[in-house]
């Protein structure tokens, strides 16, 4: 595609003196113009809504979930079931969990992880996660505190960045909200993921680029002693 603009030479645009004309030659400017596609983020990325009941995420980019509990001896089960957030199924974690009694805090926790399919995934193209999410205590189930909301958090798996075996518990950064029996879907900034403090160092930078596993972390603060079950729920995973 060309563009072509005539005037004489040596004057000015929009104008022409016609005395001076008879010296003036013409000039014929023309300019190519070329189409420059223009650069977007990548369209929003469904992890998983869990309707077709299987263990495998939605995106080909992630392998199959799984769940623990710890410390102690595993009480937990994961799996596709009603209902889900307005849909018919959710992932599902059941489980018992408890600070044994030994005058030490063990930071009792549930997980739901799906891992990157194969090695790394570079998610710093997308800019945040939604989820939705609740927690039913079982009934007559020690409550997690005087409220009704607890903390799940977040984490990005990237135990290959940092200093090699300097962390047992690998690398990951981390963000947390606050859920509840009833249904909240956040959107949440991978902006505002942060290495925790005594996790040894690395940039976020580094982590997003080569992030290993997705992980919801349901971690009450429960106290010594303190045992507690119910069912950690999961749906609409998706990345924007």
């Amino acid at each position: 595609m060309s563009i072509c603009n005539d005037r004489p030479l040596g004057t000015p645009l929009g104008w022409a003196s016609a005395g001076l004309s008879f010296y003036c030659s013409l000039l014929v400017a023309c300019f190519d113009v070329r189409q420059v596609a223009v650069q977007r983020g990548p369209t929003a990325l469904e992890i998983d809504d869990f309707e077709d009941g299987d263990d495998l995420p939605s995106s080909s980019l992630f392998a199959k979930w799984r769940c623990e509990a710890g410390p102690g001896p595993p009480h937990v089960s994961c799996a596709a079931r009603p209902p889900g957030f307005e849909s018919g199924l959710a992932e599902a974690v059941r489980f018992e969990i408890e600070d044994p009694l030994n005058q030490a805090t063990d930071y009792p926790s549930v997980l739901l992880e799906a891992p990157a399919q194969l090695g790394t995934l570079d998610l710093r193209p997308y800019e945040s996660l939604a989820f939705s999410a609740r927690f039913e205590p079982t009934p007559a189930a020690e409550a997690v505190t005087s409220a009704d909301a607890a903390e799940l958090f977040l984490q990005l798996r990237c135990d290959g960045v940092g200093t090699s075996g300097a962390q047992p518990d690998g690398s990951w950064i981390e963000t947390s909200t606050s859920i509840g029996p009833e249904w909240s879907s956040p959107t949440l900034a991978l902006s505002e993921l942060a290495r925790p403090n005594f996790v040894i160092g690395f940039s976020k930078e580094e982590c997003l680029s080569r992030v290993e596993a997705l992980q919801f972390v349901f971690a009450p603060d429960l106290p010594d002693g303190g045992h507690l079950s119910g069912t950690l729920s999961i749906d609409q995973v998706t990345l924007q």
